[in-house]
């Protein structure tokens, strides 16, 4: 589902981290942006595990989990860890 919004023409912007996405016809144009896919995701996902509990197994295979975001970020960890002490960190 795509909701096309009211976007203002100034697409310029002061803060650095803040994106402003080209309007389309006057429209928001940011529904690829990676924030709204992963929200589309995650509620797409929700939804389809109240009336098919067995995907749970399949969006553990292919989706984002804390299982797998937690293993990411013990390997960053030991990277920054590494670097700032000069040393091979062992997970």
């Amino acid at each position: 589902m795509i909701v096309s919004l009211p976007y203002p023409l100034r697409t310029d912007t002061r803060v650095p981290t803040r994106s402003l996405y080209t309007p389309r016809d006057g429209k928001f144009a940011g529904q690829t942006g990676y924030g709204y896919r992963s929200i589309e995701t995650f509620v797409l996902s929700a939804d389809a595990l109240v009336t098919e509990p067995a995907k749970l197994t399949e969006f553990i295979q292919e989706l984002p989990t804390i299982e797998n975001t937690l293993n990411v970020t013990k390997i960053l960890e030991a990277g920054r860890k590494s670097l700032d002490e000069g040393r091979v960190i062992v997970l």
